[in-house]
């Protein structure tokens, strides 16, 4: 219960410095060898809020309400492995949203047809998972040819852009 109590305190510290929900339920890890690595395979981690309600707790959808896969896991896992996993990207649905049985067990499926004979769990982690490196990260492949465009930016570069004024002249 301490723990719990803790992690709550924490996503709601996180949301009030950042302004950003840390707080995650990710489904599903793997083992490889016999070195289990949870939650190497968070199939989508689920945005949530605590509820305490006496001596238990309550997690909800943020409000968004939306789950996302774990792109910075996607992203490293392919350039790791040339193995893009699919499945969790665009993972399969049912009538009560993602069905995780057939999600984990297409995983599982394209591991071994890629040669892997790793074990891929259905277990659940509930923690505080910072994703905003990998955020920033995503921004600047995607958009540095815009942002560099900017002459504060491309001139430390090198770039050529115009010479820059401080408020008392040049050089200043």
């Amino acid at each position: 219960m301490q723990r719990l109590q803790a992690l709550a305190t924490s996503a709601r510290t996180a949301v009030e410095e950042t302004g950003a929900n840390n707080l995650y339920l990710a489904i599903g890890d793997s083992a490889v060898g016999q070195r289990r690595q949870p939650p190497a395979l968070p199939a989508h981690p689920h945005p949530g809020q605590p509820r305490a309600h006496r001596d238990d707790f309550r997690l909800i959808l943020d409000e968004t309400g939306a789950s996302t896969p774990n792109y910075s896991f996607l992203d490293r896992f392919a350039r790791d492995t040339g193995i893009e996993l699919t499945e969790l990207r665009t993972p399969r649905l049912d009538e009560h949203g993602i069905d995780l049985r057939a999600t984990l067990d297409g995983v599982r499926d394209r591991l071994r047809r890629a040669g892997w004979d790793d074990v891929v769990t259905p277990t659940v982690h509930l923690g505080l998972f910072r994703f905003s490196t990998y955020r920033m990260w995503k921004d600047l492949e995607d958009h540095w040819p815009t942002i560099s465009a900017n002459p504060l930016v491309a001139h430390p570069h090198g770039g050529r852009a115009p010479e820059l004024r401080g408020p008392g002249g040049p050089g200043r």
